[in-house]
C-alpha cells in the first residue's frame, strides 16, 4: 500500500500544474489590464481609437456622436481622445499612449502631417491599422483617408457660390483653418483653380490662417475689412472660421454688402445666415463621417478589405473612392437661411 500513498501527491501536483497552465493560456495581462484570449489578436472585442485635431468643438463633438453610434451598432469598443488645442506634439503623445494600449485601429485627424509621420509609422509596425479622417497624414503612412467631400468638388463649388453672390466681379479673401490642414489646403487649391479658369473679373487678394480658432478668424476678418475697404467677399474655410468672419462683417455693419460663404455646420452659422451676415455655408454630414470612419476601420481589421467605390454602408449610404485610397462620404451640402433650421447639428 505504501507506493500508492506516495504516488497520490504526485498526481495531485500534475493536475494542479495542468490547471494552472490552462488558465494562463486564456488570459494575457497587458499593463495591469486582462483580456480574454479567444483569437490571434488576444481580445474578445475590437478597440477602435479616433484622435481628432482637438476636443471640445461642436464639429468634433458631432463626429464623436457618429463614431459612438457606429461602435454600438458594430459591437466594438471606441476610444475618442484628442488634445485640448490644435497641437501636433500633444496628438503625438496621445497616439503613443494608444499604441501602448494595443488598439486594433487608429483613426487620426492630423494637425500636422509631417510631424505625425514617425509615430504613425510606429503604429503600423506594431500591427495597428492606420486610417486618417478629416485631415490627412503623409500618404505613405496610412492605409485609407476618410473625407466628407471630394476636395476638388468642394473648392470649385464654394468658388461658384461666392462668385454668384459677388455678381462675378470684385475682390475677395480667404480665412482658412490651420496652416497645416491638408483638407482645407486642398479646398483652397481647387478654389484658386476654379477662379483662374472661370472668373477673370474676380481677384483673390489674400489668404490668412485662423488656426481653427474663432476669435482669431474674427480678428483676421476685421483686418481684411480695414485693409481692403473695397472687398466684396470672404470665404471662412473651416467650422470656426465662418462664424468669426460673419461676426466681423456684422459688427462693421456690412451685412449683405460683403458676401460671406462659410464651411461651417448649420448650428454654428445659423444666426449669421438669418442676419444676412453670411449668405451660405457649404459642408457635409459630420455625424455620418464619424460613423463611416469607425465602420471602415472595423471592416479593415476584421476582413482585411478596402471599401469599394459605390459600396453601400449601412446608416451612411453609398460612398465614393477617389485616388484609390481616399473614401468620400458624399456631395457638398448647402446651408442657407431657407433650410438651415432643418438640420440638428
Amino acid at each position: 500500500m505504501m507506493p500508492r500513498e506516495r504516488s497520490l501527491p504526485k498526481l495531485v501536483l500534475v493536475l494542479l500544474i495542468a490547471l494552472f497552465l490552462g488558465a494562463c493560456s486564456d488570459v494575457i495581462e497587458i499593463e495591469d489590464e486582462e483580456y480574454e484570449e479567444t483569437d490571434s489578436v488576444g481580445k474578445t472585442r475590437l478597440t477602435i481609437a479616433m484622435v481628432p485635431k482637438f476636443g471640445g468643438t461642436p464639429y468634433f463633438t458631432i463626429a464623436k456622436r457618429g463614431a459612438e453610434n457606429a461602435a454600438r451598432d458594430l459591437d466594438v469598443d471606441l476610444i475618442f481622445q484628442g488634445p485640448g488645442v490644435a497641437d501636433a506634439a500633444q496628438q503625438e503623445a496621445i497616439i503613443e499612449e494608444l499604441i501602448e494600449k494595443r488598439v486594433d485601429a487608429l483613426c487620426v485627424s492630423c494637425n500636422d502631417p509631417a510631424a505625425l509621420t514617425g509615430v504613425l509609422t510606429k503604429a503600423r509596425r506594431e500591427g495597428i491599422r492606420v486610417i486618417t479622417w478629416d485631415s490627412d497624414s503623409e500618404k505613405e503612412v496610412r492605409e485609407l483617408f476618410i473625407l466628407g467631400v471630394d476636395p476638388e468638388q468642394m473648392g470649385r463649388h464654394v468658388m461658384d457660390y461666392l462668385a454668384k453672390y459677388m455678381d462675378y466681379s470684385g475682390k475677395f479673401a480667404i480665412v482658412s483653418g490651420a496652416v497645416t490642414s491638408s483638407t482645407v489646403n486642398e479646398w483652397i487649391y481647387w478654389t484658386k483653380k476654379q477662379l483662374e479658369e472661370k472668373y477673370e473679373e474676380i481677384e483673390l487678394v489674400t489668404v490668412v490662417p485662423s488656426e481653427d480658432n474663432m476669435e482669431k478668424a474674427y480678428m483676421q476678418a476685421k483686418n481684411i475689412l480695414q485693409t481692403y475697404p473695397d472687398i466684396k467677399g470672404i470665404i471662412g474655410y473651416c467650422d470656426t472660421a465662418g462664424p468669426g468672419v460673419a461676426r466681423a462683417v456684422q459688427e462693421a455693419g456690412l451685412n449683405g454688402e460683403v458676401k460671406v460663404v462659410a464651411a461651417s455646420m448649420p448650428n454654428s452659422i445659423a444666426r449669421f445666415l438669418k442676419s444676412n451676415a453670411c449668405q451660405a455655408s457649404v459642408l457635409y454630414d459630420i455625424e455620418k463621417m464619424g460613423y463611416l470612419t469607425v465602420a471602415v476601420a472595423v471592416k479593415l481589421v476584421t476582413e482585411d478589405k478596402m471599401p469599394e467605390d459605390g459600396e453601400d454602408i449601412p446608416t451612411v449610404g453609398k460612398i465614393r473612392l477617389i485616388e484609390g485610397r481616399t473614401v468620400v462620404l458624399g456631395d457638398p451640402m448647402d446651408f442657407t437661411v431657407v433650410n438651415v433650421d432643418k438640420f440638428k447639428y
